[in-house]
């Protein structure tokens, strides 16, 4: 062989190592491009775990590139599809609809980028993702009613976003932690309060116009347990009624001080965040991982409220 033509079979040689290495999921991190596509900036806790995120990857000299949804699952698929043909390497994703957004997330993955998802699920097995135990938070609200309330209570239940797995799984533990191990406690009425104060302060306020009892009103997030309170509180319809929710926002731990809801459940944004960001490490270090990675729940009332509080 001689000199050109072996130089040239070189050169052709680490061509295709490089070509390789660019959709594998490693490579140089000033090359490497992020982007974080989130459901929607005016959701408490979803903000809270992009600006956690956002503090580690500056804090580890990375630059990372925001897109808001805005609770639009087709803007989010056209974001997405934005950021792939942008020669984005990794890709953050707080899911709109988990649904919904499979196939571009799929598609993406088998092009080489990575796709971590975070928070809400995404409905596939080929991406592994950082998601908080949804079953474990309802069963943890279940443990705490099904303790605290009297015989033949009536509750009233807000589920989040309808479809969505975290909405459904914290109803199931609910479920099966409370109201099949206390048949004596009645669920008067269960709605899709979409994870928003303003949905759940509609329903609540006809709730308090139409019953007499409401001894709980148990919801799938903070915002929503905000929302009952309020309503019942404006209706006169507040005092001994248990409410609960789910995140430890600011807001409910402040509630909780003052004895207006009774619990919550501590979801973690930082840890959240901090799992988000250990998965990018993972895949640019060539490591595979072959499950989700959970994040742990804990209840919070006032008796260890003073530890959550920063």
């Amino acid at each position: 062989m001689g000199k050109r033509v072996f130089w040239r079979a070189l050169a052709l040689l680490l061509c295709a190592f490089g070509v390789l290495a660019l959709t594998g999921c490693g490579g140089d991190a000033e090359k490497e491009k992020i982007v974080y596509l989130t459901h929607n900036d005016k959701a408490v806790f979803g903000s809270l775990i992009k600006r956690e995120f956002d503090k580690i990857a500056r804090k580890n000299g990375y630059a990372v590139e925001y897109m808001d949804a805005q609770g639009n699952a087709d803007r989010q698929i056209a974001q997405f599809e934005e950021a792939v043909k942008g020669g984005a390497k990794y890709v953050v994703l707080l899911a709109v609809d988990e649904k919904k957004i499979v196939a571009a997330a799929e598609e993406a993955a088998e092009a080489g980028v990575c796709v971590i998802p975070v928070n809400r699920h995404v409905r596939t097995a080929k991406l592994v993702g950082v998601y908080s135990d949804e079953y474990g938070a309802g069963e943890l609200q279940a443990a705490y009613m099904a303790r605290n309330l009297p015989t033949g209570a009536s509750v009233f239940y807000l589920q989040g976003t309808g479809g969505q797995l975290s909405s459904q799984l914290r109803w199931e533990g609910f479920r099966d932690g409370c109201l099949e191990k206390r048949p004596d406690i009645r669920l008067v009425d269960s709605q899709d309060g979409n994870y928003s104060r303003e949905q759940a302060h509609r329903i609540a306020e006809a709730w308090a116009r139409n019953y007499v009892q409401i001894d709980a009103v148990v919801c799938a997030n903070d915002e929503m347990a905000l929302g009952a309170l309020e309503a019942l509180k404006d209706a006169h319809h507040a005092r001994g009624c248990m409410i609960a929710g789910i995140d430890a926002t600011a807001d409910a731990l402040d509630a909780i001080a003052a004895g207006e809801i009774r619990m919550t459940i501590k979801q973690d944004a930082q840890r959240q965040a901090q799992g988000a960001y250990q998965l990018l490490e993972d895949f640019r270090a060539g490591k595979v991982r072959q499950s989700d990675l959970k994040i742990s729940l804990f209840p919070v009332t006032k008796e260890n409220l003073a530890q959550f509080r920063k």
